[in-house]
This record gives structure tokens, C-alpha cells and sequence, in this order.
């Protein structure tokens, strides 16, 4: 029980042995003690109900409260004659405790800014001596509760960060997300599930100052599942501007799916009256990152004239099968075109898929399929092809064929399919005749009848007006052939309008992807 009489403070009093002796103080208090300024910087504070004679002694009868300057050292320590107990509190926390009867145990304290001594809480049994200074407490540690969270899209919980120890001076805490996409985070703690995935939430505690050397953090760790179930979720599409026609499919997959040599994306497209399915394995699908994430790109390449068709996109694993996406390479041209204002690349992008449109629609006509044209949302003055002349270099020159005797060039066609392929027909020579052409790895020798078959696949929009040279049996062996020589050879002398309509949109679809990758 505290008592406030002035009798029962006498059962206080502070014993000041001083290293250097000399001479005899004078009753003092502890007031205006500065480490190096007076006689000693070491103070010996001894709680005892009686003083050593041999000792200078500062009774706490005579003060409260004593200011002791920054880096005067203090030790305390009981005397044989106290009572109970002697508890030592340093601002605000227990700091050292200890039963009267104990002679050995002592706490040793230096001073810091404006350091008071208060020993004004005490008792018959007990002595509570309060230390209190004005400098940084630092923080030492957090703690974040709860450490892991499994939630579900749209759902929110609140974390708690503790920071230790209690009376740390300054206890600011910072909150950040690992992957906005899954999970996000306010200033409170406050935690809300956006998107599939897994996220590491961290709370950062500092000590107010610039460096971040004696910063703390705690994580917790959260989990949001796909909600179909297989561990795969679409996050975005983009269109092929390449070379080839197709859609981009932008997916998010768990890490059982992602490392999966089994598991693998299939597509499937209308062609015509025709149903064509694909399948890519995950393990050999393309990378692409959106917003500082990557992601797992799937690519679905169509012809010309199924721009129009709905893709069908899903992932497989096993027995298990994922959600099922539909998309078509008419559903982003049109997004893209809507919204150039919002985005430059769009903008950069629009003529190019303008053409592409057209060149799309011409092919639709072409081989009869059925439905809205592919470029219907143009406006009528951008659906119109023209009178479209190419240029006569692209002419066939007899003088870049160099062919050994028995051996004729017999012609050309071009493919215009999922893909542009060029084929170039030989008669005379053998079956096993390998064919090559510089820039091209997949160039294919197919016998075709009584013709070999050089077969240059994957002619990009922006390689359409560039000459291939195919070689066999060395070097001097060869024909140099353009595919817009092909689109030539038809305006000059096919009379099939709507062939002709494919091959002038097929030339200002090839001069828009020059000028777009220049």
C-alpha cells in the first residue's frame, strides 16, 4: 500500500559512492549529475533502511524526483537491512525486480535525455522506483496475427500487428501486398481478396527514421483458390500482331498446374463447317507479363477466313478440366479499335487491323462461309479495298532460278491458312530432296505427285513482301520467290474477283505490318 507520510520515506535513502574521493559531499540530491562534468559519472544507489556510515548519503526524504543528466551510469542494488521487494520500472515497463533479502542482484541503468529517478510508490514491504527518460524506445519486434489466411474472392478480414516492445516510442506500421491481383491491403490491416493466387501480406514497423536498417516486418501468407476448381484462371486476351492471325489467352495457373508435364490447353474453333480442336501443352506455352506479372500465354492461331470464330479455350489435367473461355480474333479487333482514344498502342495498332479486318473479310467471301462479316463494324469507307495495283517488282524473275538440267520450276501457290506458307513445285527430282531456305527453319520437302514440294511455313504479315531463296543440293541450286509475286501473278491474269479481292487485301494488310514494325 503507498503510503505519502514524510516518516516513511526515511525507510528510502540513496548511498552515493564515489569512485574518486574527494573530500566530503554535502547532502545533495541526484540533481544535475552529468557523466565526465563532476566528480564521478557512476552513481550507487542503495534502497536500505539505514545508512552505512561509511557512505555519503541523499535520504529520499528529500526529494521525490531527481533529474539526472544523459550518461551518468546508476546501479541499483539492495541492502541487507530493506524489507520485501524492490521492483525497478524503466519508462513505463518492469525492468528488474528482486526480494530485499537479496545482497547480490543489482540493475545497472545510463541515463539518457532529461532522465528522472521517482521513488515515491512504495510500501512497508515493498519499493517501486520508476526510471523514466525522453529518448527513442526502439522497436524491436512485430508480430502479425493471423500468419496464414485462405480466403475467397471478394472476401475481406482485418490483421493485427503488434509491435514490440509495448512502449516503443514511435509504432507506425506500413502494409503492403505481394500481388495486388490476389489480395490487397489498407492502412488498418484491413485485407480484401481480389483474384485467385497466393499473396504475401507484410506489416513493416519502423523507429521514425530514414534508414530502414532497424526496420521489422511479419508476413502473413494468403491463399485464394481458382474458383474452377482445377487450379486455372483467364486474366486477359490480346490479338496477334506477328504475322500470324490468332488470340493471345493470358493465364494464371497454380503451381500443380504450371509445373504439370501431363496438363494442356485445347482449342477449339469453328472452320467453316468444320470443328478444329488443338492442344498446347502448358510446359511449352509462352510467357507474357501484364501490370509487372507474368503469366502463362497460350496462343490459338486461325485462318483468315475464321476471324469471326468463337475460340474455345480450357485447360486439362487429366480427368479434371477447367472453366471453358470463348473468345475470336473480331471480338479484341473490335475492342482495340473502340478504345484508341484510351491507349496509344491501340492507336498505333488500328491501321493494321483495319487491313486485317478486310483481309479477313475478302477471305470469307472467298471460300463462302457464312454470317457477319469480320469487319462489319468498319465504317463503309474503311471496308473498301479499291483499285489496288502491286507494284511490278514483285513480277516473277526468271533470272533468280538456277536450276541443273531435267530439273523445272513448275510454279507457286500461296497458303492462306492458320498460317501464310509459301510452296514452291520441282519436278525432276529425287524423292529424298532436302530443301533449305536461309532465314527459315521450317521449311518442309514433301512429294507431292510427280512434284517435290519445298513448303516455307510461318511467313510473317511483315515478311510478305520479302524474296526466299530455296536451295537444294548446294548453294548453286535455287529459286528466289516473293509471296506478293503469287498476288500478282492472280491480279495480272485470274479472273476470279473474289481471289483477286483476297490478294489486294492481303498486300495492304502485308504494307500495314511493314509500316507497323518500323
Amino acid at each position: 500500500m503507498k503510503q505519502n507520510n514524510r516518516t516513511g520515506k526515511k525507510l528510502l535513502s540513496v548511498l552515493l559512492t564515489l569512485a574518486m574521493v574527494v573530500g566530503l559531499m554535502p547532502r545533495v540530491g541526484l540533481t544535475a549529475y552529468a557523466a565526465g562534468e563532476d566528480i564521478t559519472s557512476n552513481i550507487n544507489i542503495v534502497v536500505s533502511g539505514s545508512c552505512n556510515s561509511e557512505d555519503h548519503t541523499v535520504s529520499s526524504d528529500d526529494e521525490d524526483e531527481y533529474t539526472v543528466k544523459e550518461g551518468v551510469v546508476v546501479t541499483f542494488k539492495c541492502s541487507k537491512w530493506f524489507t520485501d521487494a524492490v521492483t525497478i520500472y524503466l519508462n513505463g515497463t518492469a525492468v528488474a525486480t528482486w526480494p530485499g533479502n537479496d545482497y547480490n542482484s543489482k540493475y545497472v541503468w545510463t541515463a539518457k535525455k532529461d532522465a528522472k529517478i521517482n521513488w515515491t510508490d512504495y510500501s512497508s514491504h515493498n519499493a517501486n522506483i520508476y526510471l523514466t527518460d525522453t529518448s527513442t524506445v526502439d522497436v524491436t519486434g512485430i508480430t502479425l496475427d493471423p500468419a496464414t489466411a485462405d480466403m475467397t474472392v471478394g472476401g475481406t478480414q482485418t490483421l493485427t500487428a503488434t509491435v514490440l516492445p509495448g512502449n516503443a516510442t514511435v509504432k507506425t506500421v506500413t502494409w503492403t501486398s505481394s500481388d495486388t491481383t490476389v489480395v490487397t491491403v489498407d492502412e488498418n490491416g484491413n485485407i480484401t481478396a481480389v483474384g485467385a493466387g497466393k499473396a504475401t501480406i507484410t506489416a513493416t514497423a519502423t523507429n521514425g527514421t530514414e534508414s530502414t536498417e532497424d526496420d521489422v516486418s511479419a508476413t502473413c501468407a494468403v491463399t485464394v483458390p481458382y474458383e474452377d476448381g482445377i487450379g486455372a484462371q483467364l486474366v486477359g486476351y490480346s490479338l496477334s500482331l506477328d504475322g500470324d492471325i490468332g488470340v493471345n489467352f493470358y493465364m494464371e495457373l497454380a503451381d500443380e498446374i504450371a509445373n504439370s508435364q501431363t496438363a494442356y490447353m485445347q482449342f477449339t474453333i469453328p472452320a467453316g463447317s468444320e470443328t478444329v480442336t488443338k492442344t498446347v501443352p502448358v510446359k511449352e506455352a509462352g510467357s507474357g507479363t501484364v501490370n509487372s506479372k507474368t503469366y502463362h500465354v497460350f496462343k490459338c492461331n486461325v485462318s483468315a477466313k475464321d476471324m469471326a470464330s468463337q475460340i474455345t479455350a480450357q485447360i486439362i489435367n487429366g480427368d479434371n478440366k477447367g472453366t471453358k473461355y470463348t473468345y475470336s480474333v473480331k471480338d479484341y479487333a473490335d475492342y482495340l479499335l473502340k478504345h484508341t482514344a484510351d491507349d496509344a498502342t491501340y492507336a498505333e495498332a488500328a491501321p493494321l487491323v483495319k487491313k486485317l479486318l478486310n483481309y479477313g473479310a475478302a477471305s470469307q467471301t472467298y471460300f463462302g462461309i457464312a454470317g457477319t462479316a469480320v469487319n462489319a463494324d468498319l465504317s463503309e469507307a474503311e471496308r473498301v479495298i479499291g483499285n489496288v495495283e502491286i507494284p511490278e517488282k514483285f513480277m516473277y524473275n526468271e533470272a533468280n532460278t538456277h536450276l541443273p538440267t531435267g530439273v523445272t520450276f513448275a510454279g507457286a501457290t500461296l497458303s492462306l491458312k492458320s498460317e501464310t506458307t509459301l510452296s514452291l513445285y520441282f519436278t525432276g527430282l529425287p524423292d529424298n530432296t532436302v530443301f533449305a531456305c536461309e532465314g527459315k527453319d521450317n521449311v518442309e520437302s514433301v512429294k507431292n505427285g510427280s512434284y517435290m514440294v519445298a513448303r516455307i511455313r510461318g511467313i510473317k504479315a511483315k515478311e510478305l513482301e520479302n524474296d526466299f531463296t530455296v536451295t537444294f543440293n548446294g548453294n548453286s541450286n535455287s529459286v528466289t520467290y516473293n509471296p506478293m509475286t503469287y498476288c500478282y501473278n492472280v491480279l495480272s491474269s485470274n479472273t476470279d474477283e473474289n481471289l483477286q479481292n483476297v490478294c489486294k487485301a492481303l498486300y495492304q494488310y502485308a504494307e500495314a505490318a511493314k509500316a507497323y514494325s518500323e
